[in-house]
């Protein structure tokens, strides 16, 4: 009997292994969410902008703004493919 319970093959076919680029979008979200957290917390205050979102609404957005810009030039080849 053939057995069909291997990891590298389903129903006959073999399985192609993942690419080693799949888990670089993961990582560069990862860094990005890093930068954009430090930035907020350190960069925000050192400019004299009040991280709370009560206080300074309007300038924290556009620091997200910023960084929602950076986000999708990072990933455009992600985005095109």
């Amino acid at each position: 009997m053939k057995d069909t319970a291997s990891p590298t093959r389903i129903a006959g076919q073999k399985l192609n292994p993942a690419p080693e680029t799949s888990l670089l979008p993961v990582f560069g979200a990862a860094a990005l969410w890093v930068l954009s957290d430090s930035g907020f917390y350190y960069l925000l205050p050192t400019l004299g902008i009040d991280p709370d979102y009560n206080k300074q609404g309007i300038a924290i957005a556009m620091f997200y703004t910023f960084w929602i810009g950076v986000a999708a030039i990072a990933f455009w080849p992600q985005y095109a493919s």
